[in-house]
């Protein structure tokens, strides 16, 4: 190998070298989970759900297992309007205030059975 060779390549390592150096404080800012650590998906209105579940002010918390898709009928005092949600995340615990941002219900959680989630990495 010719030193212009041997130069290139080890300028092409240093330049490698400090793009990944400059990199790692990014990395270490992400979750431990990373995007599987969301509560879940926010499924099409008209979506197939494997249960209704209807949310009035009563309501004070609501159980459903990992893999499950649920539509909420929510009745919290205006008209009542329905969202669909597939919790398929590894939250344990998801506010019913981030699957319907609209609802004045702030204080209703859903709990997430995720004992048969084959990634719960995060829960243990």
């Amino acid at each position: 190998m010719d030193n212009r060779n041997l130069f290139r390549n080890v300028a092409l390592s240093g330049i490698v070298a400090a793009a990944l150096f400059a990199a790692a404080p990014g990395f270490a800012a992400l979750p431990k989970c990373g995007p599987a650590d969301l509560p879940g998906t926010a499924m099409p209105a008209g979506s197939a759900t494997g249960r209704t579940i209807t949310v009035t002010p009563k309501t004070r918390s609501i159980n459903v297992k990992y893999g499950e898709t649920v539509k909420f009928v929510i009745q919290d005092g205006g008209p009542s309007h329905e969202v669909a949600w597939k919790f398929d995340g590894l939250g344990n615990k998801v506010p019913l205030s981030e699957i319907d941002p609209k609802t004045s219900l702030k204080s209703v959680s859903v709990y997430v059975d995720q004992s048969t989630n084959p990634i719960r990495s995060c829960n243990e």
